[in-house]
């Protein structure tokens, strides 16, 4: 695996001259975000979710659009004026974003409310849509239930009447969460270096990892359409034949299905309550040295769209500059069809651990198996194969002061092994605790309360009072009231903020909002910090 060439702006993920090869200027990029709909609950973050992906490509290219609220409309994505003055629709350009709703029926049909009319319509929907016959070659939906992969669904069935030379499209198999920085972590992600399936799927599970992003690939053949999801990571023009379709997800095990394959969930209230005092990210960039040395890598060259760069023989070392680190030790073999058990990558991933000194600084305990899962199907006859394990990750959560962290994006240690068992992949977002104290900075306890630390009141009075004052509970309490708790995500723990960390109740809810839609949301209620 070469390392790429990444200036301090990151790599610039273009091919060739966009003046030269595209029609009618550089046609590189556009999006499209929905906040206020015609006929749907509103959502407040998907502005953010396409500025975030557009502003990475706005440091070699000026976009083409970014549509927003009312003016996303349906002409914009069907085949009569989706390259509208070669400039303006999803067909426009070459890379193409949506942040909003989604939704999808039971025979595959999937559809976006949208935030105008025109023609009478206020949706898009894929039947209709007729992309990459003009110059689209990457679609990413980052909506709820965009690229379906299980009960009956798969992207073939959902995508490809209105795939005429596409050749990747990013979703989701779940009900997603409202959030804006989709689109940052993906780029974030991508200059690791990693594929952009693999970035799609990594920048999701720093949200939720109770989501399963999807991807969809194709190509003249299995190993072509295969190929494009394990490698592709430059914006190529040319388009290709969907002669046959491979789709990748990140399928989190439900403790329901495999009691064993998730930790337990506690919700008691600590003990005691403390705050962690986290080891500065710059002090603990000064260990990269020995960090290098654990994995037999070159010291890394120096810092690159803030990261920490090396690479030798096949492996890759990443840092970040608040310290966090990935290493790609090799590609997973792709011989042996038959995954790990739960328990043997359990075992093997605790061997890791120790051989790596990856709890060397900090204490972790198991927390999930996450598998990424692979299918495919035949143009010629369009059946889906049976889906398959490519890898088993093992996570590992950071424990601090006897309770998990529980912030999605930090406190892991996670290791990917391949159906032979050997480890292809470290990913490492633990932080150092340097001291606990009980003097919080934030003391979620009303004056009088009793003064021996614990909190007068349980985490789920703390977490119902922290939905009731959420900005969609608040937004729409009428269809708010119609919500679930999404399973194994409720738990009482340490939330990461910079150099801090503070005991919270967190979950994650899923709000029915009629007509298909749903939309999840994280609730967070600080008990101290």
């Amino acid at each position: 695996m070469a390392v790429a060439d990444i200036s301090m702006l990151g790599e610039n993920p273009m091919t060739g001259n966009p003046q030269r090869d595209a029609r009618g200027g550089a046609r590189v990029f556009g999006a499209c975000s929905v906040e206020t709909f015609v006929d749907q609950s509103a959502l407040s973050l998907t502005h953010e979710d396409a500025a975030g992906w557009l502003d990475y490509l706005r440091q070699w290219q000026v976009p083409n659009f970014h549509f927003q609220d009312g003016g996303v409309q349906a002409w914009q994505y069907e085949e009569d004026y989706d390259n509208w003055q070669d400039t303006y629709g999803a067909d426009a350009v070459l890379a193409f974003y949506h942040s909003g709703h989604g939704g999808m029926g039971g025979d595959g049909n999937f559809w976006a409310p949208l935030g105008g009319t025109w023609d009478g319509r206020n949706a898009a929907v894929a039947s209709n849509m007729r992309l990459g016959n003009e110059i689209v070659n990457y679609v990413f939906w980052s909506t709820c239930t965009s690229c379906r992969v299980k009960d009956g669904h798969d992207p073939y069935r959902t995508w490809s009447q209105a795939n005429l030379g596409f050749r990747m499209l990013f979703g989701f198999e779940t009900v997603s969460v409202d959030n804006g920085d989709y689109g940052r972590f993906f780029w974030e992600e991508y200059n690791h270096p990693k594929s952009f399936a693999r970035a799609w799927m990594d920048a999701s599970w720093r949200i939720s990892q109770a989501q399963e992003p999807s991807v969809v690939a194709v190509g003249t053949d299995a190993n072509d359409a295969g190929a494009r999801l394990q490698n592709e990571r430059t914006l190529e023009w040319g388009h290709v034949p969907a002669n046959y379709w491979s789709w990748l997800w990140y399928d989190r095990a439900r403790s329901a299905i495999e009691p064993d394959a998730v930790a337990a969930r506690s919700v008691e209230p600590p003990s005691e309550l403390r705050v962690a005092e986290l080891l500065p990210p710059a002090e603990a960039l000064q260990n990269v040295r020995d960090l290098a040395s654990r994995f037999d890598l070159p010291n890394p060259a120096g810092p690159t769209a803030g990261l920490l760069l090396s690479a030798s023989d096949g492996r890759a070392l990443s840092v970040t500059r608040d310290g966090r680190y990935e290493v790609t030790l090799g590609e997973p073999t792709a011989d042996n069809p038959d995954p790990l058990s739960v328990d043997e990558a359990k075992r093997l991933a605790a061997k890791a651990l120790g051989a790596y000194g990856l709890d060397r600084d900090i204490d972790v305990e198991f927390d999930v198996i996450r598998r990424m899962m692979a299918g495919g199907a035949s143009a010629e006859d369009g059946g889906a194969s049976d889906p398959r394990v490519l890898e088993t990750t093992v996570q590992f959560r950071q424990i601090i002061n006897g309770l998990p962290v529980v912030s999605q994006d930090a406190g892991d240690v996670r290791i990917t092994l391949d159906n032979d068992g050997r480890v292809t992949r470290v990913e490492d977002t633990a932080r150092r605790v340097t001291q606990l104290t009980d003097r919080p900075t934030r003391l979620v306890q009303p004056p009088g309360a009793e003064a021996d630390g614990r909190p007068p009141r349980d985490p789920e009075q703390l977490l119902g009072e922290a939905w009731r004052t959420h900005r969609a509970r608040a937004a729409h309490s009428d269809a708010a009231e119609r919500v679930v708790p999404v399973a194994d995500t409720t738990e009482v723990g340490y939330h990461i903020r910079g150099n801090e960390a503070g005991l919270v109740a967190r979950r994650e809810i899923e709000v029915d909002f009629g007509n298909g839609i749903h939309k999840r949301y994280e609730v967070l209620a600080p008990i101290a910090g």
